[in-house]
């Protein structure tokens, strides 16, 4: 039995559509953000300077992979 893939599309609602690798990059970045918020930060840095520190790199990150 072959695994069938299910396509690109997640969800079509109108012209707003998401696909797979969206979902899974979000989801990534939610769990990289609670993985650092738990073990790696240290105890000055409070949750939302980490918050903003992570969307940040999120930003530049978009920026950076459009630029290349």
């Amino acid at each position: 039995m072959m695994f069938q893939s299910p396509g690109a599309i997640l969800i079509e609602l109108g012209p707003l559509v998401i696909r797979w690798y969206g979902l899974l990059y979000a989801v990534g970045f939610l769990v990289a953000l609670e993985v650092a918020a738990k073990y790696l930060c240290p105890p000055n840095i409070t949750k939302d300077q980490l918050s903003n520190f992570f969307i940040g790199i999120l930003l530049w990150g978009l920026v950076g992979a459009r630029l290349w």
